[in-house]
């Protein structure tokens, strides 16, 4: 269960550490509303992308814990 927690995290940062990237290349040109929306944009594509791993490749760890689960 950590894992997907800490998947979700690791978005959140992606996200935060982008957002200036964004600020610095598309505000001055495009403005505000462009880059609240490409802001707001890439937050929604990198929690659809963290979902797609988290529910497509799962955790090492709950399979392990899984197969303890079986093994009592």
């Amino acid at each position: 269960m950590g894992t997907r927690s800490e998947t979700m995290a690791m978005a959140f940062l992606i996200w935060v550490c982008t957002l200036p990237l964004v600020g610095l290349f598309i505000l001055p040109w495009l403005g505000w509303r462009v880059a609240l929306g490409t802001g707001l944009g890439l937050l929604v594509f990198l929690l659809i992308l963290c979902w797609l791993v988290c529910s497509t490749f799962p955790s090492r760890l709950s399979r392990r814990v899984q197969h303890d689960e079986r093994r009592f």
